[in-house]
């Protein structure tokens, strides 16, 4: 896996929750995700634990704030 960026979307490759990482340090990856229910966690994770989520995140299309 290559070096992961802070914000970069990740999941277990287990399987499970799409997180965002939110810092890294030198034993792995701090990240938070929202569950089904809208509940906000945060784990600590090694890096051989994750891979990089390269699908599509939603259908959302941002919109110009006024």
């Amino acid at each position: 896996m290559s070096m992961l960026n802070i914000g970069e979307r990740v999941r277990l490759r287990m399987g499970g929750e799409l997180m965002t990482v939110k810092s890294l340090d030198a034993d792995g990856v701090y990240a938070s995700w929202f569950t089904s229910d809208g509940k906000l966690h945060e784990g600590h994770f090694s890096v051989a634990q994750l891979e990089v989520y390269q699908g599509e995140l939603n259908s959302f299309e941002p919109q110009e704030l006024l």
